[in-house]
């Protein structure tokens, strides 16, 4: 999202295919009483060419978010939003409200913290007409945190109102621009960060299906504060990136220079390993194929310190044990390969070539007379059925230096 004119207006990029994607936006202070309100123009739709015949061209959804959450507008708990097409979503389900709204209208966010002790009351408006109640939240489900403006669009041009503007529709009796109230009243998001140095970027390395969704995913929810975005395919196309290999790793943390970098290496017991795979295709439906997978464990690399990461974290094996068992997979996939090499040089050798001629046209048909021999590329580690791991391993260059050998 481009976000210009004093932070008041935005737009949706849509260049290299970002025109399939939304994206959101949320105000830099929220509230915790009172009966506040700002308003949202829509401006204009953002033409793409890019986008395919049976997706939604253009999208938006207004209204309220407690800091820390999710930019995807009523996904989650406490995330509250008005949608275009009329409806009011939060919790990732939907009910119908109010009208579609389109260019050109005004909608008019309230949240009422006082006409109901103990609950706060959203509400929204078009134009000139009002709604009737949207949604009723628990204040004890807050937890006394703020509700901050929040806006979610996908190929939409706005601008918002806080009351720095002339107003076309007047607000309902009661309520006030959340510009309006003082700045004692008003409470501060979580502020950006001041330079590069107080970033942190954390890449997840393993094998597919090793554990790394589960893990960051944990990661993110218990350190809230720390606003982490997922970077991955996995939001996009549904497969989680690897990151196994070396080139790969440090030409994505190069975009990440100044940060403190760290990597976070996922690799359980080969036992454990093959669960997951088959959990994973189980319940979500996800089958890596064992040949990929093979050629994955042949080009594993394990990161270390100093190699563009300032701090490598094991995250289930230990150090050596991970080392051992990635060298150990690297050896067997190589065998396998030689196999494979030398099955496909014999069903070479094996083939007969049948030359028919038929309309004065030579066709040329292959027939493999031979029968393929299943190879299973999956190995069980030596120790992996007797020992079970659950150690972590840390060390930091910042404040020590260790070798292993």
């Amino acid at each position: 999202m481009i976000v210009k004119h004093d932070c008041l207006r935005g737009e949706s990029m849509i260049e290299n295919g970002l025109c399939s994607l939304w994206s959101g936006i949320r105000a830099t202070y929220g509230m915790n009483q009172g009966r506040i309100a700002y308003q949202i123009k829509i401006r204009r739709h953002i033409h793409c060419s890019e986008l395919l015949n049976n997706e939604i061209p253009f999208g938006i959804r207004i209204g309220w978010s407690v800091d820390g959450n999710k930019f995807c507008l009523g996904k989650q708990s406490l995330s509250y939003g008005y949608e275009q097409s009329g409806k009011f979503w939060t919790k990732n389900q939907f009910e119908w409200y109010g009208e579609q709204y389109s260019i050109g209208d005004i909608i008019t966010c309230y949240a009422d913290f006082e006409s109901e002790p103990g609950n706060v009351l959203l509400s929204f408006a078009k134009n000139d007409l009002n709604f009737n109640l949207a949604y009723r939240i628990n204040y004890k489900d807050l937890y006394f945190r703020p509700l901050f403006p929040h806006i979610f669009i996908k190929n939409i041009s706005f601008q918002v109102n806080f009351g720095q503007l002339n107003i076309k529709y007047p607000l309902r009796t009661g309520f006030h621009f959340i510009n309006n109230y003082h700045e004692d009243e008003r409470i501060r998001g979580i502020l950006q960060p001041s330079s590069k140095e107080e970033c942190e970027v954390i890449m997840m390395v393993g094998l597919p299906a090793a554990g790394k969704s589960l893990w960051i995913e944990r990661h993110c929810a218990i350190y809230t504060d720390k606003k982490y975005v997922i970077l991955s395919t996995n939001n996009i196309i549904k497969q989680m990136n690897t990151n196994v290999f070396g080139n790969a790793r440090r030409r994505k943390m190069s975009l990440f220079d100044g940060y403190f970098r760290r990597a976070v290496v996922v690799v359980p017991n080969n036992n454990e390993y093959e669960r997951r795979r088959h959990q994973q295709q189980i319940e979500q439906d996800k089958f890596t194929p064992d040949l990929f997978i093979n050629e994955m464990k042949t080009k594993f690399d394990l990161p270390e310190v100093g190699d563009v990461f300032d701090d490598v974290e094991y995250a289930e094996l230990a150090f050596r044990e991970a080392r051992d068992l990635v060298m150990y997979y690297r050896q067997q996939s190589q065998i396998v390969e030689e196999i494979l090499r030398k099955n496909n040089k014999r069903k070479r050798k094996d083939n007969s070539w049948i030359h028919s001629k038929k309309n004065n046209q030579k066709s040329i048909q292959f027939n493999d007379n031979r029968n393929d021999h299943n190879i299973q590329l999956s190995f069980r580690h030596k120790n992996s059925s007797s020992q079970s791991y659950s150690k972590q391993h840390h060390y930091h260059s910042r404040r020590r230096h260790m070798n292993y050998n």
